[in-house]
């Protein structure tokens, strides 16, 4: 229950949100500006638990770390972890107070029902690669995704009075789509990412001309959304 490997994923989403519902078999969670949205995959991950809602999950994540491989409980709302030789109680948070952290799966599974334009691996060397760049590139505020003849990310200024500006991008080895577009995303919400591999994806809307960027994985499902 808890174990290491959910800590490890729960750690990883920190910087989304401090304030998590935790569940099994799957998890949602997302930012105060609801710009992006996760479900996260437990189900081969961990064992049963029950839902628990956690306001500071850092706290609760660093308490944990004071015990050697801890046996978890919950009761009565404490989660109560104990080891050989040491106890740690942590009082939960009422899960309908913590509502908006949390969103209905059916926006993941309404997204993934629209096509993909284009499709390719969007590797951790490609993520660390972006992250790096936005600390050099300091103006930077946009990763853009740009499909003509050829697919790329670059970063840059979303709104520059600038004739030209500093610049980083990626070729990317894909066929680009037909449809030309270029889709930009608040670089704040790339450098939230776990660094992990992704299947990066963009789901088009035909009836509302509406793009959205997924990237997914075996326990991760990211939806981003666009600036306009």
């Amino acid at each position: 229950m808890i174990n290491n490997k959910t800590r490890t994923i729960l750690k990883s989403l920190l910087g989304l949100n401090n304030s998590m519902v935790i569940s099994y078999p799957t998890m949602t969670l997302t930012d105060s500006f609801k710009s992006i949205f996760c479900r996260v995959n437990l189900k081969d991950i961990d064992e049963e638990f029950e839902t628990i809602g956690i306001y500071d999950a850092a706290n609760f994540l660093s308490a944990l770390e004071l015990l050697d491989d801890p046996k978890i409980e919950i009761k009565d709302n404490i989660i109560k972890a104990t080891d050989t030789e040491s106890t740690m109680e942590f009082v939960t948070t009422d899960v309908d107070s913590l509502s908006e952290t949390v969103f209905k799966e059916s926006i993941v599974d309404r997204t993934m029902d629209f096509p993909s334009l284009i499709e390719f691996k969007f590797t951790t060397d490609m993520l660390n690669k972006i992250k790096k760049a936005a600390g050099v590139f300091k103006t930077a505020d946009t990763m853009f995704l740009n499909n003509s003849d050829k697919v790329s990310i670059s970063l840059g200024q979303f709104e520059s009075f600038e004739t030209s500006q500093n610049t980083f991008s990626i070729n990317v080895d894909t066929e680009p789509s037909k449809k030309e577009f270029k889709l930009a995303v608040p670089l704040e919400n790339i450098l939230k990412l776990p660094n992990v591999n992704y299947d990066f994806e963009v789901r088009y809307n035909e009836e509302k001309d509406a793009y959205r960027i997924v990237l997914k994985n075996e326990i991760y499902t990211f939806i981003l959304s666009l600036m306009k």
